[in-house]
């Protein structure tokens, strides 16, 4: 599993529904706001936001930026 470039987390890469990559902490986190959502015809895995049809039980994960320390140096 990859390290982030700037703290030493480990990370996961999930496709939005946009196609894009998001950075995700591994870890399932009971406070975040993402789920996986099966995976892509690439058997990449996807991610989505959790919303109100989202079970109460379901695994959680935040995206990386909001836990990484230094996450600012990222932004463009």
């Amino acid at each position: 599993m990859p390290l982030c470039r700037k703290c030493p987390a480990r990370i996961r890469f999930c496709k939005t529904a946009d196609g894009k990559w998001m950075p995700i902490d591994a870890e399932p986190n009971p406070d975040g706001n993402l789920v996986l959502d099966g995976h892509d015809e690439d058997g990449n895995p996807l991610v989505r936001v959790a919303d109100l049809f989202t079970a109460a039980d379901a695994v959680r994960y935040m995206p990386h930026w909001s836990t990484c320390p230094v996450a600012g140096e990222f932004r463009r």
